[in-house]
C-alpha cells in the first residue's frame, strides 16, 4: 500500500493546489438515540427467514422456469393460478436485517423525528450527523482509518474504479489527459459484475484506463494479456 499511498498523497495536494479539494460538512441533527434505548436479539426470530421465504404467482413462475437450460430429464410442470412458495437467494438482504424488529422500529422512530427522504447529495447538504456516525463506527469496526459511504454495492464499485482513473489523471506529467503509457491497465474477467464493467468503461471513456478483458477464469489468457 506504500505506493497507493503516496499517489493519494499527492492527488491531494494536486487538488488543494487547484482549488479542488472539497469538504462534506453534516448537516447536524439531535442524536436523541442512546445505546439503553437499542434492542438487542440473542437467538433468531421468524423476520430472519421472512426475507428468503417468498411466495410467487405461478404464471411467473413457469415463464421462469422455461427459461432455463434443458438438461433432458426434468419433468414439465406449469403453475397455473396458485401462489408456489420460494426460497429467495438472489436478494442483498443477507443478514435479513430489512425485517429486524429492531431496525424497524429504528427506522421508524428516525422518520418521526427527521422526516424521510434525501435532502440532496451528500456533497451539496445531504450529509448529516447520522450518516458521519455510521461512517465512523463503520471505520472502526473493519479496523480502517476512514470510511465511504455509498448508497449501493453498484455504486461504490463505479465510484472506487473511476477514482483510480482520476488519480492518474492528477498525477499525469502533461497536467491533462494521461498518455497511453500512464494509463491505468485493467485487467478483467468477461463474467465480472455490471457495476465493475461500468466502471472501468467509465474510466476507459475519460481517458483514464485502458481495460484488457480476459476469459473467465481463463489463467493462460490473462498471462498472455500481461
Amino acid at each position: 500500500m506504500g505506493k497507493w499511498d503516496h499517489w493519494v498523497d499527492a492527488a491531494l495536494l494536486n487538488l488543494v493546489a487547484r482549488r479542488l479539494d472539497k469538504f462534506s460538512k453534516p448537516v447536524w441533527l439531535d442524536m436523541s438515540c442512546n445505546d439503553g434505548e437499542v434492542e438487542s436479539f440473542s437467538e433468531p426470530g421468524p423476520w430472519d427467514r421472512s426475507a428468503v421465504e417468498i411466495k410467487m404467482e405461478g404464471p411467473s413462475l413457469s415463464k421462469w422456469l422455461s427459461y432455463l437450460p434443458k438438461m433432458g430429464n426434468e419433468t414439465s410442470t406449469k403453475f397455473l393460478n396458485d401462489r408456489q412458495n420460494m426460497l429467495l437467494f438472489s436478494g442483498n438482504d443477507y443478514l435479513c436485517l430489512s425485517s429486524h424488529p429492531a431496525v424497524r422500529k429504528a427506522a421508524s422512530s428516525a422518520s418521526l423525528e427527521h422526516g424521510m427522504g434525501p435532502r440532496g447529495s451528500a456533497l451539496v447538504c445531504g450529509n448529516t450527523s447520522y450518516h458521519e456516525s455510521v461512517a465512523s463506527t463503520l471505520a472502526t469496526l473493519t479496523k480502517k482509518e476512514a470510511c465511504v459511504l455509498c448508497p449501493t454495492g453498484f455504486a461504490a464499485n463505479v465510484a472506487f474504479l473511476v477514482t483510480v482513473g482520476n488519480i492518474i489523471t492528477l498525477l499525469s506529467t502533461s497536467k491533462k489527459k494521461p498518455p497511453v503509457h500512464e494509463q491505468v491497465a485493467i485487467f478483467s474477467d468477461e463474467f465480472n459484475h455490471a457495476s465493475i464493467i461500468d466502471g472501468i468503461r467509465t474510466a476507459e471513456k475519460q481517458g483514464e484506463a485502458r481495460l484488457f478483458v480476459y476469459r473467465h477464469c481463463d489463467v493462460s489468457h490473462l498471462k498472455h494479456l500481461l
